[in-house]
Parts: C-alpha cells; sequence; structure tokens
C-alpha cells in the first residue's frame, strides 16, 4: 500500500521528528555507515532548531499578553475585576552553536539516504521515524473527477480537475460536435468506454490538462465535450466524471484602414527619413543630392518590401505590419 512522505509539514512535527532522529542516531550508525560527522550535524540541527522554535514560541505567547495588557491599560477592566499583572519578557539562555543553514534538508536527505541501503528494513525506519502513514486507498464507488473547462493559452480548452492521494492520474476522453473525432495516435487505455461518440484523448498525471488539438478554422467555431475517469497501477479507477463542455472560437479580426493622411517629418542631415504609413500607399517628394533631383519615394505598407527611388537607389524598409515606423537611409 502506498504511504504519505515522512518528512514533517509544520515547525512543531520537524522539532519532534528531529529530536527523535537525534537522539537515536547513533545506535544505526554503524549498519548504515553514518559518518561522525553527520551524526554531529543532526544533533546540532535539532539542538539549533528546538532553540529557535521555542524561542519563537515564548515570545508569541508573551507578545498576545502584551496586547491585552495593552489594551487593559486603554479600555480598563471590567466592572468588579482586578488589574493584571504588567508580563515580563521572557529570559532565554545562550543559543547552541549555530549549525550550517539548511539544516533540515540535510538531515532529511540523510534520512532517503538511510531508506535506500539494502540494509535497510521497515522496522529501523519506523525507529527513525522514516516511514509515512499508508494511505487509505479512495472508495471506487463514490470517486469521480470533478472536471472544469476554461479557455487556456493560445485559445486552447483547458480541462481543470484534481488529484486525490491514492491515484496516479487521470484518462481524458472527448467529443467534437455530436459525433466523434479521429482517434489520437496514443492507443486507448483498456477499461470501461465512455459514453458513445467519445474517444481516448490524453492520459495526465498531474493536473490540469490543456488540449493543443487543432483549433477550427478562422471565424468557425465548434463544440468539445469531456469525460474523464481516474487510473492507479494502469488500470481504471473509480467512476466516471460529469460531461464537461466548451466551445472552442477563432476569430478572425480583419485589418482596418485608417482614414488619416501618412505624416512625413523633415529630412535631416546624412538623409534619414522616417514615414508613417497606415494600410495604403504613400508618395512624397524630398530633394536627394544622390540623385541631383526631386527623388519620388513610395512604397506599400508591407513587411519585407523594399523603398524605391527613381534615381534606382534601393533602399531596405524593414518594419512590422501594423503602425510602424519604417526608417530608410540614403547614402
Amino acid at each position: 500500500m502506498a504511504k504519505e512522505s515522512f518528512t514533517p509539514t509544520t515547525d512543531p512535527a520537524r522539532q519532534s521528528w528531529l529530536n527523535n532522529i537525534a537522539n537515536k542516531i547513533a545506535t544505526y550508525a554503524s549498519k548504515y555507515n553514518i559518518s561522525a560527522t553527520e551524526q554531529a550535524d543532526v544533533i546540532a540541527v535539532a539542538a539549533y532548531f528546538a532553540y529557535w522554535n521555542n524561542y519563537l514560541s515564548q515570545m508569541r505567547e508573551y507578545v498576545l499578553k502584551l496586547t491585552a495588557y495593552k489594551n487593559e491599560i486603554r479600555d480598563g477592566v471590567p466592572a468588579g475585576g482586578s488589574p493584571s499583572v504588567e508580563p515580563t519578557l521572557p529570559v532565554f539562555l545562550p543559543p547552541p552553536i549555530a549549525p550550517a543553514p539548511g539544516g533540515f534538508k540535510r538531515v532529511v536527505d540523510l534520512g532517503n539516504s538511510i531508506k535506500k541501503k539494502t540494509v535497510y528494513t521497515v522496522a529501523d525506519g519506523q525507529d527513525l521515524g522514516l516511514e509515512g502513514a499508508e494511505i487509505t486507498p479512495p472508495d471506487a464507488a463514490t470517486l469521480k473527477p470533478v472536471l472544469k473547462t476554461v479557455v487556456g493559452t493560445g485559445g486552447f480548452p483547458l480541462i481543470k480537475w484534481n488529484k486525490p492521494a491514492g491515484v496516479a492520474g487521470i484518462h481524458i476522453y472527448r467529443k467534437v460536435g455530436s459525433g466523434s473525432t479521429p482517434t489520437p495516435g496514443t492507443p486507448s487505455p483498456g477499461g470501461p468506454t465512455p459514453a458513445s461518440g467519445y474517444v481516448y484523448l490524453a492520459s495526465d498525471t498531474e493536473p490540469d490538462y490543456l488540449d493543443t488539438s487543432a483549433l477550427p478554422a478562422s471565424g468557425q467555431s465548434e463544440q468539445r465535450s469531456y469525460v474523464a475517469i481516474y487510473f492507479d497501477n494502469d488500470s481504471p479507477f473509480g467512476q466516471w466524471s460529469s460531461e464537461v463542455k466548451i466551445t472552442v472560437t477563432v476569430s478572425f479580426k480583419p485589418y482596418r484602414q485608417s482614414t488619416k493622411k501618412p505624416r512625413l517629418t523633415e529630412p535631416r542631415r546624412g538623409f534619414l527619413f522616417s514615414f508613417i504609413a497606415r494600410g495604403q500607399c504613400v508618395s512624397f517628394t524630398a530633394l536627394s543630392p544622390t540623385c541631383g533631383a526631386a527623388s519620388l519615394y513610395q512604397f506599400a505598407r508591407q513587411p519585407n518590401k523594399c523603398l524605391r527611388l527613381n534615381c534606382a537607389v534601393r533602399l531596405p524598409c524593414c518594419f512590422l505590419p501594423r503602425f510602424q515606423t519604417p526608417v530608410a537611409r540614403t547614402n
């Protein structure tokens, strides 16, 4: 049966765990080849963490008493009551020698290395606190995924789901419109078959899942439906989810032409010209000593096009399609 991690998740539990392994580490040092340096580090980490954890606990208690005393000074005491005793700051002994930072992680890593030894036994692990609690498997008669669909990155459907303890992941099936879609390359897993028209889409082990299959053509929409079932040990587990649906739409927004006239800035020394074009061709005249006469500059608002001068000078005009400022330089 699967087990939870042995690593505690609260500071009081961490302190208790560290104290236990520090008191017993010497007993197992020879069997698991734990060096004297490692043993000393475990003991130092446990003592130092316990000191500051206790320090913080007492200070929090003192702050609560101090706050209540301050409020009493401000608001008074209930009728017939007596004033509280003035709180005093806790007195602490000097802290023990500080180990290197990250001590708790080092002790956890040592515990994991002990569990990987070929001589490791569950009884030793239980004594050292290296065996987590057994995970109670969920009830297959009532367990079923709860799905939610939203629009995700790139307009693709995002299937949100939760992963309870005791399952490895989820099998997801999909239906497009009222019919079925072509079966993807991944083979369908075994087990129960969902409602008619559904085909296997994917198996996911960590929430959430983004359905990146091809979107409909621009300007079109389609309805996608999903159902899912949990799996564990490569076999479906529990009941089918309820069906969820989402409409996938790809909108096409044509470029809107501007009615504003293009703006031409005055040419500067070095013959640097700036133009602004909004979906139209632009013509203007500027003096160019290269040609020795008035030159006509004309270009269309398209990427990767070039400016052509009437004096056969070809200039690059690199700009994005939308509201950018192309720059051309004459030599």
